[in-house]
């Protein structure tokens, strides 16, 4: 511990500004220092439960110490044996909210493989603050096998193709993580199988297959493609994948018929079509998905179904009241919004 460190360099009076800091080591460190009541004094005044473990000035070590300063605060349950009641449910509460406390703990809990194993999938901040000491090879096969992009915190030295084809395929985001030495064509498939992003796959890789197979499952990638990938079947494409996307479509591919599929499957995609496009049939799509989408409506073309259909929309119910005309709003309009959505 730095505790330790200091000691060998004989500079006590860094011992007690360490204590200060870190006044839990205390707990940890040699004999002369637990049994030094200054530096006892020293810890005590930054962590008065520590008061548990001294009596006469010597430490108290027994397992009812212990479970005294648990009691107090349960942090304390990291620095204790194994012994004292329900240790492993405490520990795994402790860090589990607490992840950065992994780099007080000692070893026996660090490279407890089944232990971290389980709070990884509680808390993906375990992994990220786990010490390289806990940091195995089969722990993270275990942990990307379940999230891959946690690829990110496994140290560069550790990351193997066969670790980087388990993470990104489990999650094809974790291509961004790989090194570029790894990403091979093999890898780049294998994350177009999930999702991936366009940026993350290396140039030489960019061929209209592979931007298609990215865009199957992201249509928002049609952003990031070379013009000379886009064709009105990619855009087709996007568009079933994320209506949205139809802001990338280029104008001559924004075809009435593409337009109607993206309206049709999300309303408040007509909120990314050029307005010179923006046709009351269109709007008349967008409402029962999109119900403020009635504000673009021309008022002389608004019917009381429509009216209905904009108020279907859960979501946009309330803004989309505020557009309906006064002669629509009818007893009858109104308290069917309300037993569905309540006076709120």
């Amino acid at each position: 511990s730095n505790i330790n460190t200091l000691i060998q360099s004989g500079k006590s009076n860094l011992i007690g500004n360490q204590l200060k800091a870190t006044p839990r080591e205390i707990l940890r460190a040699p004999a002369f220092i637990r049994d030094n009541q200054e530096y006892q004094q020293i810890a005590i005044s930054q962590d008065n439960n520590l008061s548990h473990f001294f009596v006469n000035g010597k430490m108290d070590n027994s397992i009812e110490a212990w479970e005294r300063a648990i009691a107090a605060n349960i942090r304390y349950v990291i620095h204790a044996p194994a012994e004292v009641k329900d240790y492993r449910e405490k520990v795994i509460r402790v860090l589990t909210h607490f992840p950065n406390l992994l780099m007080e703990c000692p070893r026996s809990i660090i490279k407890d493989e089944p232990l971290i194993t389980e709070m990884v999938e509680t808390n993906h901040r375990i992994f990220e603050n786990l010490p390289p000491a806990g940091m195995t090879p089969s722990l993270c096969k275990k942990v990307l096998t379940n999230e891959g992009t946690l690829l990110k915190y496994v140290p560069e030295p550790m990351k193997t193709p066969e670790l980087c084809k388990i993470a990104v395929g489990q999650n094809g985001y974790a291509l961004s993580e790989v090194p570029e030495e790894l990403k091979t064509l093999e890898l780049v498939h294998l994350a177009t199988k999930t999702k991936t992003a366009w940026e993350y796959i290396p140039e030489k890789f960019h061929t209209p297959e592979i931007a298609r197979a990215v865009v199957e499952k992201n249509g928002w990638t049609l952003e990031k493609l070379p013009k000379s990938f886009i064709t009105p079947e990619l855009c087709t494409l996007a568009v079933a994948t994320t209506p949205k996307a139809i802001a990338f479509a280029p104008p001559e591919m924004q075809t009435p018929e593409l337009l109607k599929h993206a309206v049709t499957a999300n309303g408040r995609s007509i909120e990314f079509i050029p307005k010179d496009l923006i046709t009351p049939e269109l709007i008349e799509l967008a409402l029962p998905t999109n119900g403020e989408a009635l504000r673009l409506m021309p008022e002389g073309l608004i019917t009381e179904k429509m009216c209905y259909a904009a108020l279907s929309d859960e979501d946009s119910y309330g803004k989309a009241l505020q557009h309906v005309p006064e002669q629509f709003l009818s007893t009858e309009l109104i308290t069917s919004c309300i037993g569905k959505y309540g006076t709120g």
